[in-house]
C-alpha cells in the first residue's frame, strides 16, 4: 500500500492518489496496473479498512465496489464527501449496480478509464 500523505506538500507535487474499496480480487489487480501507470494507491475489502485510510491520508478518487449492501455502501459514499470533499468518488460494478449521480464503471475495466477520469 502506498497513499498520499495529507499536507506538507504543494498539491502539484503530490502523485494522483487512489483509494480501492473492493471484496474482490479484482482489488489487487486493479491497484497493480494503476501503481504501474504511476498512480498512488490503497486497497481496502471493506468499509471500515476504507475509513481508517480516510481518516489518515488523502485522494483524489476513491472507487466503491456497488455489488454490496445498498445501506452501506450509501454511508461509506456519504462519509467519503463529508471527510475529503476533494475526492471523487466512483462506483465499480460487476453486476449493473448504479446509484443516481455516482459515476460509475462496470468491471472488469482498464486503467485508462481511471486516468481518465483525473483529466
Amino acid at each position: 500500500m502506498s497513499a498520499a500523505l495529507g499536507g506538507g506538500a504543494p498539491e502539484t507535487a503530490r502523485p494522483y492518489a487512489v483509494l480501492i474499496v473492493d471484496d474482490s480480487p479484482f482489488r489487487g489487480q486493479l491497484a497493480r496496473r494503476l501503481r504501474a501507470a504511476g498512480v498512488v494507491t490503497a486497497e481496502a475489502s471493506g468499509p471500515e479498512k476504507a475509513r481508517l485510510y480516510l481518516r489518515h491520508l488523502r485522494f483524489d478518487a476513491v472507487l466503491v465496489d456497488l455489488d454490496g449492501e445498498p445501506a452501506p455502501v450509501r454511508r461509506l459514499l456519504d462519509e467519503i464527501r463529508r471527510a475529503q470533499p476533494g475526492a471523487r468518488p466512483i462506483g465499480i460494478t460487476q453486476r449493473g449496480a448504479q446509484l443516481a449521480g455516482l459515476r460509475t464503471l462496470r468491471k472488469p475495466f482498464g486503467v485508462e478509464a481511471i486516468l481518465g477520469l483525473a483529466a
